[in-house]
């Protein structure tokens, strides 16, 4: 991979958060957007932050929602 652009569109799992048994919630995703969050990284020496917008590929599980799909820490995504 080249360039962060090229995740757009990529299908990955994406961490969305722990259910009930605090056991980590995984669904399958695709990409939509990212965010690089720079803001400080310059000025204050603090670190790059980014994220990405993803649509679920499949129903999400009970308790979760869209808003968990919206900026997601790109440590928590992996190659499908």
């Amino acid at each position: 991979m080249s360039s962060l652009k090229d995740l757009v569109g990529l299908k990955v799992l994406a961490l969305i958060g722990c259910d009930d048994k605090d056991e980590d919630v995984w669904i399958e995703a695709e990409i939509i957007s990212l965010n690089i969050q720079d803001y400080y990284f310059e000025e204050k020496n603090e670190p790059i932050y980014i994220q990405v917008n993803i649509k679920n590929l499949e129903p999400l599980p009970s308790g979760f929602d869209y808003e968990c799909l919206i900026d997601v820490d790109l440590s928590n995504i992996r190659k499908f």
